[in-house]
């Protein structure tokens, strides 16, 4: 849908909308406008109405071109966004491209974000929002760029199954911290970080509240970081090839597990030559790697 000269000029101006206006827009984006915070405002250079098909059948929604949402100091602009079954407490899915978000703490960039099966529980006023109110069935973010220092960047983000009593699946790719700041180590890379099978949203929780988490979900569970590199100076400093952990159990909590590191290394550099001197070593590369089982009735845990 084209917009008139007059309605270009007030979502230029950011402005209010003439009720001739707001009733040319599509359902959906007047549904977007009324969950807006107090003070936010919404504009956009074009909203079409459009219908897609969704698992359980087909959902309506709008396409929006160059959106700009702001709230105070923060502006959010998006070159493209889907929206598709947007209701109060979630959306069936989402698509946005070219985000870029100028924040208190700095500016975020992120390429593309998709996400389907969205739902968030609201809790009541002066609460804080956790991990766990969020459930969704999938989350892709590509090309994300954080605030601050140091300066951080993710190449691709990938959630199935996010949610209290989930069994989630993650990854994420292309990690990387620069200009860590007070650090002998002041920059690293990660080349892939997956966890397989955990109830992700109330392990972290859980850890953001600072308690220990439940029993982990009966079954198999996994985790890989690979492709670390640390960096200090302008030179390597050491990195690690490969952690991995797997583990199996049953509904009481007992079960199995196995760890393997590969590739520990720690390089002769300003910072670490203090400690090749105290060991006598020139350089570090180890691995490690262990299998043991644990009786949740009995307590007792068992390395062979």
């Amino acid at each position: 849908m084209r917009f008139t000269a007059l309605a270009a000029v007030l979502l230029v101006s950011a402005g209010p909308l003439s009720p001739i206006a707001l009733a040319q827009e599509p359902a959906t984006v007047r549904q977007l406008r009324a969950m807006l915070p107090a003070g936010a405002t919404l504009t956009f250079e074009r909203a079409t109405a459009i219908t897609a098909q969704l698992p359980g059948g087909t959902g309506d929604g709008a396409a929006l071109e160059n959106v700009v949402l702001t709230q105070g100091a923060e502006r959010t602009t998006i070159a493209s966004l889907t929206l598709i079954g947007l209701r109060p407490d979630g959306i069936a899915r989402l698509q946005a491209r070219n985000v870029a978000a100028v924040t208190p703490s700095g500016p975020v960039g992120i390429a593309s974000i998709e996400a389907t099966g969205v739902a968030v529980r609201r809790r009541p006023p002066g609460q804080t929002p956790q991990a766990d109110d969020v459930k969704l069935s999938t989350l892709v973010v590509e090309n994300f760029s954080g605030p601050g220092r140091p300066s951080f960047t993710l190449g691709r983000v990938t959630v199935n199954n996010w949610g209290i009593g989930r069994r989630t699946d993650g990854e994420i790719t292309g990690m990387a911290f620069t200009g860590i700041p007070d650090n002998p180590i002041d920059a690293f890379t990660v080349a892939r970080l997956a966890i397989s099978g955990p109830d992700m949203a109330s392990l972290s929780t859980a850890l953001a509240q600072r308690r220990a988490p439940a029993t982990l979900p009966a079954g198999r569970q996994s985790a890989a970081l690979e492709g670390v590199v640390m960096r200090g100076g302008g030179v390597t400093l050491g990195g690690l090839e490969s952690l991995t952990m797997e583990a199996d159990t049953d509904a009481q909590g007992s079960g199995s597990g196995r760890l393997a590191l590969r590739g520990l290394t720690a390089e002769r550099a300003p910072p670490t030559a203090e400690f090749f001197d105290t060991v006598g070593l020139d350089r570090l590369d180890s691995s490690l790697s262990f299998e043991g089982s644990y009786d949740a009735a009995t307590g007792r845990l068992l390395l062979p």
